[in-house]
């Protein structure tokens, strides 16, 4: 008994720092209270719905990879113009992609029956 009094005891200071940290925000000097991230820029997916995360970026070409995991694909779109220029259909459900620059190759996961499976695609020059 005394163990699990000493556990609600040390859960709840934990809940309570936690909490304590997130609301307390110190800013360093010369630092301004604007938010942390600016929004650049917005490009409509249309007919592509649900969550979408787990992304990849080429830096490079400046391409932007998406899993679309209900609507079953990858979307590729490019920074630079704003544009959707390609849509992979290799998967089911794909969760994570993953770009490899120096082979320009994309890993995208895919956990359609409960099962992780991994693909591999080489892209193109788009």
């Amino acid at each position: 008994m005394r163990n699990f009094v000493l556990l609600g005891i040390l859960l709840a200071f934990s809940i309570g720092s936690a909490t304590a940290q997130r609301t307390t925000s110190v800013l360093a000097p010369g630092q301004s209270a604007t938010a942390p991230l600016k929004l650049l820029q917005t490009i409509p997916l249309p007919g592509v719905d649900g969550a979408l995360d787990h992304m990849a970026v080429d830096p490079q070409r400046q391409r932007l990879f998406i899993p679309a995991e209900q609507h079953g694909t990858v979307e590729v779109l490019d920074l630079k113009t704003g544009s959707r220029i390609r849509t992979i259909s290799a998967a089911r459900w794909p969760s994570t992609v993953i770009y490899h620059q120096q082979s320009n190759e994309i890993f995208v996961s895919d956990r359609a029956d409960g099962n992780a499976r991994f693909s591999m695609a080489r892209l193109m020059n788009w």
